[in-house]
This record gives structure tokens, sequence and C-alpha cells, in this order.
């Protein structure tokens, strides 16, 4: 049942956070936006989503998890539901994009700070299950945005996406309780609320730096994804159907994902969850190449597929990996610094990207930039597996 509550919060936070790119065309056709300032929104919702994470750890100290997750939810659905009142793109990039993001960030972060603590054995089993959440309602929301789109305009729609974020408060409230039933400490601390000493530890700290190029690249291809669809003659509802796509392909290979790297072994050969990253973001960068070339719808969805195959290989591995190496017992501070460097290089990307887009008039700029953030975030990794004291053993027995 708590797998089932964090799957249902997922589902209801980040299934609408991933189905924004659907309303990059509505930003520029309703308030004249430029690709820049329609990218900026995205770009400041999952900017506050992960930049926010030592709030949130915070929030967690002080307050304690449940509280932290309500106010989130709240926070998230509120902000976008009033996102509906807004007569220019600066409010906007308060609503839809800061506030959504740190409501959802608050949300979020003590669901994977509690199941980090309850779960050990097969976590990244239970990671990647809970994680599928977003990719379910993924798949009909992108479509059903775009419904909403052509229903009741702009405004109707974030009003109506609003209502979906407040459907995770039952189901954070079940958690929690059921959260406070383990003997996992939920409830505020009197302790030093946020250790900075953990990046004194290299390692952690190139791992945050892989991680921010890892997320900055995936969100800049998300961010440009169906507009780019849009802009070579691909209709709003197939452009649309790309995002869900690849909710589908998530699906399917979480679960797969998840099992297989939370084993040791698959017969002789020995599973190193580094190198399942190393090598699905390598082929990731080279996949991400194909969308420039894409001409039509069919060429879209092969390019679509391939990216997602290789970006749903590494699950939720980085999350796993962040508990199993630098401890369970500091997960939320882990997670919120790991956040904060993911924000930066969220916050940052798409909006420089579409200072370039803007120039050029093209929108095949922002897949050689994914491409590039990819190679260099697996280069990362490796350095953190070599460099910094992690053994072959370590990375195959951190599950176990």
């Amino acid at each position: 049942l708590i797998v089932a509550c964090a799957f249902w919060v997922n589902a209801m936070v980040m299934g609408p956070t991933k189905s924004t790119g659907v309303y990059f065309l509505p930003y520029q056709q309703n308030f004249k936006a430029n690709a820049q300032q329609a990218s900026l929104v995205s770009s400041l919702l999952y900017g506050f989503y992960f930049f926010a994470g030592p709030l949130a750890s915070i929030s967690c100290h002080l307050i304690g998890y449940k509280y932290t997750s309500i106010l989130g939810s709240v926070l998230a659905s509120v902000s976008v539901a009033v996102s509906c009142l807004s007569q220019t793109m600066d409010v906007l990039f308060v609503t839809m994009g800061a506030l959504f993001g740190l409501g959802s960030c608050l949300a979020m972060t003590p669901v994977y700070a509690l199941l980090g603590q309850i779960f050990t054995d097969k976590r990244p089993l239970v990671n990647n299950i809970v994680t599928i959440g977003s990719a379910v309602s993924g798949i009909p929301l992108s479509l059903t945005v775009q419904l909403w789109l052509d229903e009741y305009g702009l405004a109707g729609s974030m009003l109506l996406m609003g209502g979906v974020l407040l459907n995770s408060l039952p189901a954070i409230l079940a958690l929690m309780i059921m959260g406070e039933k383990t003997n996992v400490s939920m409830s505020a601390a009197k302790k030093k609320v946020f250790d900075f000493n953990i990046l004194k530890n290299s390692g952690f700290t190139f791992f945050c730096l892989a991680s921010g190029l890892h997320v900055a690249s995936t969100v800049t291809l998300c961010s440009y994804l169906i507009r780019f669809a849009q802009s070579i003659g691909i209709g709003n509802y197939e452009a649309a159907s790309l995002s869900s796509i690849m909710s589908a392909i998530d699906i399917c290979l979480r679960p797969m994902t998840g099992y297989l790297t939370s084993l040791s072994h698959i017969g002789n050969f020995q599973i190193n969850r580094f190198y399942v990253i190393i090598w699905s973001l390598i082929l990731q960068s080279a996949v991400t190449l194909i969308f420039p070339f894409a001409t039509n719808y069919a060429a879209m969805i092969a390019a679509t597929i391939a990216f997602s195959i290789c970006a749903g290989a590494t699950g939720a591995l980085p999350i796993t990996l962040l508990a199993e190496l630098f401890g369970s017992e500091n997960l939320a501070t882990s997670l919120g610094l790991r956040s904060m460097f993911v924000g930066v290089f969220s916050f940052a990307t798409p909006p420089l990207v579409g200072m370039v887009v803007d120039a050029t008039g093209s929108y095949v700029y922002p897949f050689y930039v994914s491409t590039a953030l990819a190679l260099l975030s697996s280069s990362m990794f490796y350095f953190v597996f070599r460099c910094c004291g992690i053994t072959d053993d370590a990375t195959s027995d951190i599950v176990t």
C-alpha cells in the first residue's frame, strides 16, 4: 500500500509536470511570446522543482514529512489553477513556473525520502515502480491537455490541470499515515536541519554535477520536442502524442530496469549500475541526433521511441545510487543538495537554447545541446566511478 500511494502521488504531481510541453505553442499564440520566453516557463518549473530540494529537506526536518508534502500538493494545485487569471507571461513565470515547481518539490521530496528509509531490499525496483506513476498519467494527460486547450482555451486548461494536481492529496495523507506506523522518523527533528558536510565528499559533488547534466539533457529535449514537431508541419494532436509515446515506453522499461538493476549478477555477468547509466547516456546522445533529420510524423515516432528506450534504461538509478552510496539516513539532505545542482542546470539550459532558437528561427539546436549534455554527463559519471573510490563490488552490492 505504501508503494501504491507513492505511485499515485507521483502520477498526480509529476504527470502534469511532464505534460506542460503542450503549452509551448499556446504561450506563443496567446501572449506573443518568443521561444526564449515560452521555454522559460518550463525552465522555471523544472528549475524550482530541483533547486528547491534543500528547502524541502529543511522543511522535512522542521515540520515533518507529512506537512511538507501536504503543503507542496496544495501549493502546486493552487498555483496552476490561478494561472488561468494570468494576462501576461510575467505572471506565468511565477505561477506556472516557480510556484508550480516549488510545490511539486515539496510534495515529492518527502515521498522519496520516506521510501528510501523504508525499503532497503530491492530499492531500485520500488523506486522505478513509483516513478512509473508519472508515465501512466502522462499518456492520457498530454492528449487531454490538447483537448482542453481546444475546448476550453488556455485558461480553462490550466484550471483543470490544477484540479488534477489536487488529487495527490488523499494519497499523501494515506502514505504518511502508513509511514508513521513504521519505525521511520518522519516528524520534525531537533537537530541540524541541513548538513553541508556531505559536499566535502568529492564523489558526491561530482555525482550531483553529473546528475545535473543528465536531467538538463532530458529537460531540454522535452521542452522543445512538441514545438519542433509542430514546426515541421505535424498536427497538434500528433505532436502531443509524442509525449504520450515517451510515457508508454517509460511504463514498459522502468519495472524491467528496476528488477535487473536490483540484481548483483545475471548468470555469470556482474551488474554494474554505474555502467548502466553511462552507456545509456552515450546511446541517448547518439539517438538524440536523429531528431534534427526527422521530416515527418513516422520519423519523429521512431526517434522518440529510440530516445525513450535509452532514457528509460536509467530509470530511478541516480536516486537509488544516491541513497546507497551516501547513506539512506542522510537521504533528505543528499536529495536536497542533488536537486539544487540539477535545478541550476534545468533552469539555465532551456532559456539559453531559446535565445539560439529565436536568433536562428530553427528548433533543431535544442537536440544538439541535449546530445552534448548527455555526453558530458556520461563522462562525469565515469569520473565518479573511476576516480572517487567507488569499486565494481560496491556498485553491484549496494542494493542487496
